[in-house]
């Protein structure tokens, strides 16, 4: 019998062994189930960590817009000599901090209700 190698000595030791190995072992079903079970958990304690991040930085952003807030009442509370056009964009301004701030205290009562079910 006569074969035909394309290539040197190496190239053939090299197809030769490639052909030598054994196939892979397929994973049991037991440690299929282990493994996506771990990917799971993996998973499940990512999601965690993000909520707790996101909510330590909703509270930083929280605790910013409040002191912004107090800051615009005491404005609103200093005499104003009669510049109604100032008084107006106080009241404005207040008005767009407060509603952000409803907005990240709503999401932070939403992360912290989440945390708290897991």
């Amino acid at each position: 019998r006569c074969e035909v190698h394309i290539g040197n000595y190496s190239d053939f030791r090299q197809r030769q062994q490639a052909a030598e190995k054994p196939a892979p072992a397929l994973p049991s079903p037991e440690k299929k189930e282990r493994f996506s079970e771990r990917e799971q958990q993996k998973t499940a304690q990512r999601s965690v960590e993000k909520k707790r991040k996101r909510l330590g930085e909703l509270e930083a952003k929280i605790a910013e817009l409040e002191s912004q807030v107090a800051a615009i009442d005491a404005k609103l509370a200093a005499d104003h000599a009669g510049d109604w056009l100032k008084l107006h964009a106080l009241v404005d301004e207040k008005g767009s901090v407060d509603r952000r701030l409803q907005t990240l205290l709503a999401e932070w009562e939403r992360l912290s209700a989440e945390l708290e079910r897991q």
